[in-house]
């Protein structure tokens, strides 16, 4: 299948190319070539086709024409402020190019699959309370009439059988980088980075306003689904159009905060009843994208839903609009200031959730939980699985975690980006005799030596995370330069589908998840690089926000000695066994795998020069702006 994308190098398009580069198909159709549009691109991925330029200008519509694509997805647009501020530039990228690109497509006779993004701002300001797709159109700006016309015009190819067309009628998609960017709706990107940072914030809209959101990673999940769905049964005029819906919360995710990778599902509230009410209009898709943080789903003209199974079929039209009810500024801030003056019951011990992700080196936690080491002590620590590390500093920050287990690196990066993070404890620590982290290659791919990464496809569980800056310092170690490897994100459960889908060349991976790929023939070990690591350093740090510990000094305290004490009982050999129990219980491993994963020597003490290590390689990376003052960064 050969896939075109255009407005690639953009907010949208960036995330779009690399989950279509990962995973290598659409639908159940594989890419063979991928062709990547724009007036400027930063980044293209080893073996795409850069089309650098304008479409409207530069004859790349000619080079269109020659790639002549199966499939396209047409992000490039004048956003909506910009282009009402200059009709005639609008009207040229939005609507005439665009419409070149429809007839460019359809005159290859190969009726390509279209998909076009579209917005809601076709709808209008004057909306009823609850929006179906027999809405009146109502576009109070020249952005959403030039998208409604487009929309029209791909309808009408579709209709005629030219092009298989299908428009996505997308929300606020959040939370861009604060820069100029021609968006009216970029106030939306802006209150949550202003939330992170903690700055006041005068927001331009009234109290009674409503947006609806999505992230970025869901909003490239959704685009590759409307590719890939089957629209043959739907009304041609209507061009398969899919309408967004509302999103569904999680109770695990408070609204105090988002910050710009936001690590909670979305969510919903009513401002009138000051209440949360679970959205189920939407349920979660079947596949969670590499960075996908927020869920919003998407629906087509027959009910078929983003990858999961069909929600439950509201009641009446009053449950609807209770369903797909908006969110709310001023509850979205009230409800997270509310929480946070809610007082503990006496005696009660303080309630913290610790985030942790699939790997044997929160054992500490696990035990410390399960042999009722905090308990004891006053705090109740509930372990709760967070896919990727870096999304454990964000989710912090938020509140809907208090405590988390961050890498090194992710740790050091969250607080040069300003989060007032602090470590209180550790957890494994490295060790030349530990052989359960390594460079797993797919079968078949060849891969033996760090030279033959050069030009591959590499998954790391978190782009600047312990993994991929240790794997970077090796590759040095080794003589290569790391910019020529290819390094894609992708969670640790999903390295085994994706070597054996080809989707990638090989994973930077560990145990248990290392064992599993290489029983099951999917790959090979190229390289345990982790061995060339100093003994001692820290595999994670805990970590809480410097506030949250100023407030429960004595649950800090608490957390640390829990933590200690959990350390000795993995020293002891007689305890192997219910250690092993204890992180079986929280990492779901089968008993045969369970039994042959190392197990990491634990770290309960941060020292400054081990986290110094890290550091320094950071900046030398260039991942750090400067070299933090790493004393103040650890509570004693």
């Amino acid at each position: 299948m050969r896939v075109l994308i255009t407005g690639a190098g953009g907010f949208i398009g960036s995330k779009l190319v690399q989950l279509a580069t990962m995973r290598g198909r659409i639908g159940d159709r594989a890419i063979s070539a991928l062709a990547v549009a724009d007036q400027r691109l930063a980044e293209v991925p080893a073996g795409a086709i850069a089309l650098e330029g304008d479409l409207g200008t530069d004859g790349l519509l000619q080079r269109v024409a020659d790639f002549a694509p199966d499939a396209c997805i047409h992000l490039a647009a004048i956003p909506g402020g910009t282009s009402e501020a200059d009709y005639a530039l609008g009207r040229r990228i939005n609507l005439d190019t665009t419409l070149a690109l429809f007839e460019t497509l359809a005159a290859s006779g190969r009726k390509p699959v279209v998909v076009y993004a579209s917005t809601i701002a076709v709808y209008g300001t004057d909306l009823p309370a609850l929006v179906t797709p027999a809405t009146p159109l109502h576009p109070p700006i020249t952005y959403g009439a030039h998208k409604l016309a487009s929309e029209i015009l791909l309808a009408d190819f579709s209709r005629r059988g030219l092009l298989d067309g299908r428009a996505l009628r997308l929300p606020g998609i959040v939370a861009r980088a604060r820069a100029p960017a021609g968006l009216a709706s970029a106030f939306m990107s802006d209150i949550l980075h202003a939330l992170a940072a903690g700055e006041r914030y005068t927001c331009p809209v009234s109290p009674e306003a409503t947006a609806w959101w999505m992230s970025a990673w869901r909003c490239a999940e959704n685009l590759l689904h409307a590719a890939a769905m089957d629209v043959s049964g739907a009304d041609p005029a209507r061009a398969g159009r899919c309408r967004c819906c509302a999103c569904r919360w999680r109770k695990w995710w408070t609204p105090s905060l988002a910050s710009m990778a936001p690590t909670g599902r979305a969510w919903s509230t009513t401002h009138r009843s000051r209440r949360w009410r679970r959205c189920t209009a939407a349920t979660p898709c079947s596949t969670i994208p590499p960075r996908g943080r927020w869920d919003c789903a998407m629906m087509d003209p027959r009910k078929t839903w983003c990858g999961g199974p069909s929600p439950r079929t509201p009641k009446n039209e009053q449950e609807t609009r209770r369903m797909t009810h908006p969110i709310s500024r001023r509850t979205m801030v009230a409800a997270g200031l509310a929480a946070a003056a809610l007082p503990l019951r006496a005696q009660a011990p303080v309630k913290a959730i610790f985030g942790y992700t699939a790997v044997t080196d929160f054992a500490t936690v696990f035990i410390a939980r399960e042999e009722g080491y905090f308990l004891r002590r006053g705090i109740d620590v509930e372990p709760k699985l967070i896919p990727l590390n870096p999304s454990i500093p964000p989710a912090i920050q938020s509140d809907s975690i208090q405590l988390g287990g961050p890498t090194p690196s992710v740790f050091l990066q969250a607080a040069d980006g300003g989060l007032d993070h602090v470590v209180l404890t550790g957890g494994g620590a490295t060790s030349k005799k530990m052989t359960g982290i390594g460079l797993v290659a797919r079968a078949g791919s060849g891969i033996k030596t760090a030279q033959d990464c050069v030009g591959k496809k590499i998954g790391v569980p978190g782009l600047g995370a312990f993994l991929h800056v240790g794997f970077r310092a090796w590759l040095k170690s080794q003589g290569v330069d790391h910019t020529k490897v290819n390094f894609l994100e992708a969670s640790f459960p999903q390295h085994g589908d994706l070597l054996r889908g080809g989707s990638l060349d090989a994973v930077v991976t560990a145990d248990p998840f290392m064992v599993r790929i290489v029983s099951s023939g999917a790959g090979y070990v190229a390289s345990y690089y982790s061995t060339f690591l100093p003994d001692g350093l820290p595999t994670l740090v805990f970590t809480a926000r410097r506030e949250w510990v100023q407030k429960n000094p004595a649950a800090a305290k608490a957390f640390q000695a829990g933590i200690a004490e959990a350390a000795t009982f993995l020293n002891n050999p007689k305890n192997t066994a219910k250690v092993r129990e204890h992180i079986g219980k929280y990492i779901k491993l089968p008993p045969e795998v369970l039994a042959s994963v190392q197990i990491s020597p634990p770290l309960p003490v941060v020292t400054e020069p081990a986290l110094a290590w890290w550091a320094d390689q950071m900046v030398e990376q260039k991942l750090l702006k400067a070299r933090p003052n790493l004393a103040s960064l650890i509570v004693k």
